[in-house]
């Protein structure tokens, strides 16, 4: 009977470890069935050859990416784990490297991503986007870069779960070495590609990713850039002028928000707002008075009551507004989508809902 129940646990154990993560691709680049961009140009070179992905960059003081475009559903998993080999055709050029770039284009107007960086003096991750070309950032610090050789291993751990907090979320080993750990988190990316930077050609093996089927939001490089040395959320080049077209621009800053007598005052001289009144109405049982304005094509509502208008409530005409609205400002707060959701990592009180057959947003602030 011990027998039994110790085979039984042992059962149980290997079924949740094999659970936490599994085998998603495995790609020895002997064929191009990932799709990784083929092209030969004056400026760089993509080619798989002998079982190998060869990447070149041909342009001084420049780095190119090939990514993947059959690589898809990556972003946003509890835990995923990338493995791969790089190998060096030539000594590497001055300010040269390798490396790999986690690429989120789905939610952003450019391109932004954050980077891997193998030199042979200093190896970091940093994050930037076209629309701040000054102000990205290295995600922790630059170290040291040690044995690097002509055949190299790389592995790279992102463990996005709930139960790591304060631990590190971000692990680099190279051959096998342990050689970073950060807190900060990747996670809401949906492309990966290879890199090389200076004049240099990498030829790349072995790509085999792993990945949690569990899902978890939290906050993420991706999601902040850094402006005079200030952290402020990355707007995903989205300027608030799309976000005007819909609500009034005392409605667009979601973290220094208006106390609700404030937001009164101004909105009464926003020469934007129409058919302003306050009205009584019953709310689980209860009077409750609300303002009520409107605003372009729609109608606007939230009550007054409250230290701070929260909820607030927005009624359009169209759909066609509705969809893009509940884009526009979800993607201006680096929100995560769940269908007609979408929320602040952190906190899913920050949030905004779509409501199809009403034609109605919901924007909470908190509670």
């Amino acid at each position: 009977m011990i027998k039994k129940f110790t085979i039984l646990i042992i059962l149980f154990c290997f079924k949740g470890i094999c659970q936490e993560s599994q085998i998603i691709q495995i790609d020895r680049f002997d064929n191009n069935k990932n799709d990784w961009g083929i092209t030969d140009t004056n400026k760089w070179l993509c080619k798989i050859e002998n079982g190998k992905l060869v990447i070149e960059n041909k342009v001084k003081n420049n780095w190119c990416y090939f990514h993947s475009k059959n690589l898809k559903n990556l972003e946003n998993k509890a835990y995923t784990e990338i493995t791969f080999d790089f190998q060096i055709k030539s000594p590497i050029s001055e300010y040269g490297g390798a490396g790999i770039v986690f690429i989120n284009d789905r939610n952003s107007k450019e391109f932004k991503r954050v980077r891997l960086l193998i030199r042979e003096d200093i190896t970091y991750f940093d994050k930037e986007n076209w629309s701040y070309p000054n102000d990205g950032y290295v995600l922790g610090n630059s170290f040291n870069t040690t044995g690097l050789e002509k055949n190299n291993s790389v592995k790279i751990i992102l463990n996005n779960s709930e139960d790591i907090e304060g631990k590190a979320r971000l692990i680099f080993f190279l051959n096998d070495e342990k050689l970073y750990s950060s807190n900060w988190a990747i996670s809401n990316f949906n492309k990966i590609g290879f890199v090389v930077q200076g004049l240099n050609q990498f030829e790349y093996d072995n790509l085999i990713i792993k990945q949690s089927v569990e899902k978890n939001y939290l906050e993420d490089a991706l999601d902040y850039i850094y402006i005079d040395n200030k952290k402020l959320i990355d707007h995903n080049g989205i300027d608030e002028s799309e976000l005007i077209k819909f609500i009034p621009v005392e409605l667009v800053d979601n973290q220094n928000i208006l106390s609700t007598k404030d937001l009164i005052k101004s909105l009464k001289k926003n020469k934007n707002c129409s058919s302003i009144e306050t009205k009584k109405v019953n709310f689980s049982g209860k009077k409750r008075e609300m303002l009520s304005f409107n605003y372009g094509n729609s109608l606007i509502e939230f009550f007054t009551d409250t230290e701070k208008p929260n909820p607030i409530e927005i009624n359009f005409l169209e759909k066609d507004d509705l969809d893009d609205f509940f884009k526009i400002y979800a993607d201006y707060n680096s929100y995560r989508y769940d269908k007609n959701r979408a929320q602040w990592p952190s906190n899913p009180w920050f949030s905004i809902l779509k409501f199809n057959d009403s034609y109605r947003a919901t924007i909470w602030r908190g509670m």
